[in-house]
């Protein structure tokens, strides 16, 4: 458990990066109503929108429909840092409340493996997504299109020089 202090410092903390979070996502929905408006209402139904979300975030069911060794390391990452979020959950709760994982019953046990287990994949991962990314036979799917680099830079060369 934290001293007070620590405890006040780190909720400060939190509603900062929380607070700048929601702020992120505001600026986002705004872009995204700027559009064309929507042609169906995506308030009806809630509560199975929801789950159908869950379940296919959860499952990655679109991510395997091709490429399937670039799907399975891509779910390292994925499934890795769903993790991470539970971890750091538990973590932020450790340190308001009086109890501990530890690796001393099989709970614990099995918790604290499967986090190791995680960051592994996740390590893996990454470091195979970015070796195909740099040196596999599919970079050029990476590259940036000519012509809307030469107009993104023409614009915001003019922007400067103008302003």
């Amino acid at each position: 458990m934290l001293p007070l202090e620590h405890k006040i410092l780190f909720f400060v903390f939190a509603l900062i990066a929380g607070g700048l979070g929601v702020w992120g996502f505001y600026r986002m929905y705004l872009r995204i109503r700027r559009g064309a408006p929507s042609s169906e209402t995506r308030v009806d139904n809630l509560a199975s929108r929801i789950g159908y979300a869950l379940v296919t975030s959860l499952t990655q069911e679109r991510t395997f429909r091709k490429r399937r060794w670039v799907s399975v390391l891509h779910s390292f990452i994925f499934y890795g840092f769903t993790y991470y979020l539970l971890v750091n959950v538990v973590d932020a709760l450790e340190g308001y409340f009086p109890f501990s994982i530890t690796s001393d019953n099989p709970l614990g046990a099995a918790y604290n493996f499967l986090a190791d287990l995680l960051s592994i994949a996740v390590l893996v991962g990454v470091v195979s997504l970015v070796a195909r990314r740099l040196w596999g036979k599919s970079r050029r799917d990476f590259q940036f299109n000519e012509k809307a680099c030469c107009i993104r830079w023409s614009s915001s060369a003019i922007s400067a020089a103008t302003a």
